[in-house]
Order: structure tokens, then C-alpha cells, then sequence
């Protein structure tokens, strides 16, 4: 039987590779772990020189599901639902979007800072500690903004999503 799915995206970023893959609108993690960034296993454990795939799980033992998009940055991981984005892994500048900076094994929703949860995204891109999304026309970003990155004209960082004034 042939299987087909599609893989993506593939990053090297800072000596470490990510790779996720989509089946079936499910997600894979064939990477090394670090920071829990990709599995979602919730474990705790921060394993390294893994390369096998793992499921990414919404909670324990509840596979994430409806996956249309993933983002892979430099420690967490992004995907886009139907419902929402929902990110996992570090979160030391608020890249997860979770109103908060503590790391998680599981993904959680984004939060916007004008209330309610991130809905109807149409793209996702995972950086170096900061997050962008599409929704409703409009660029959204959260997390490190110590250059400015966020494009709100501070360099505070946000630990929930704003709209940007693009």
C-alpha cells in the first residue's frame, strides 16, 4: 500500500534538525525533542538523539487531530486547526501565546490580547521565540520582540497575540 502525506516543514535551526510531518491531519514528530518542542508527549522529559516518529498528542493519550498547518521554530512548535492555533514547547518570551512564559508538553491556544482565543488563522510561521499568524486578514504576532520583530513599534515582548498595524 502506498501512503501519501505530506512532509514538512524541515528546519535546521541552531545544530538542531525538526522535522513534521501531516498524516491523515495528524501530526509527527521525527526530531530530536529538544524543549519538547515538537512531540507533545507531555512527559516532562526533555529527550535527545530521538528519531522515530511520535504522535503529537493533545493531552494524554488524545492525539491532535484536524491538523492543517505546522510551524516548527527554534524550541516550540505551532499548528493550525480549524478551531485555532495551538503551539508547545519552550515559551521563555511568551512565544506560545498563552498569556504565560512556562514551557509546555502539550499544545495550548492561542490567546489575543484583546480577548478570546485565536480563530479562523489561515497561516502560521514559528520563529526564534515569536510566533506570526494570518487571521481574518490581518497579521497577528506574540512572544520575543526585543528588535521590534512583532511589528508594533515597542520592544516589549507579548505573551498573547496583537493585531499588527500592517
Amino acid at each position: 500500500h502506498f501512503v501519501e502525506f505530506l512532509v514538512g516543514p524541515t528546519q535546521h535551526l541552531s545544530g538542531h534538525t525538526k522535522v513534521a510531518v501531516i498524516l491523515n491531519g495528524q501530526a509527527f514528530d521525527l526530531s530530536d525533542n529538544r524543549s519538547d518542542s515538537l512531540c507533545g508527549e507531555g512527559n516532562g522529559l526533555i529527550e535527545t538523539g530521538r528519531w522515530r516518529a511520535v504522535q503529537v498528542l493533545k493531552s494524554a493519550g488524545v492525539p491532535l487531530t484536524a491538523v492543517l498547518d505546522i510551524s516548527l521554530g527554534d524550541g516550540h512548535t505551532c499548528v493550525r486547526l480549524s478551531t485555532g492555533v495551538w503551539c508547545w514547547g519552550s515559551n521563555t518570551r511568551g512565544q506560545l501565546g498563552d498569556n504565560t512564559t512556562v514551557q509546555r508538553s502539550y499544545p495550548v491556544q492561542v490567546q489575543l490580547a484583546t480577548g478570546g482565543v485565536l480563530t479562523n488563522a489561515t497561516g502560521i510561521s514559528a520563529g526564534t521565540s515569536y510566533t506570526c499568524a494570518v487571521a481574518n486578514s490581518k497579521a497577528l504576532c506574540w512572544g520575543n520582540n526585543g528588535y521590534g520583530q512583532l511589528g508594533d513599534n515597542t520592544v516589549v515582548d507579548k505573551l498573547k497575540a496583537i493585531i499588527n498595524g500592517l
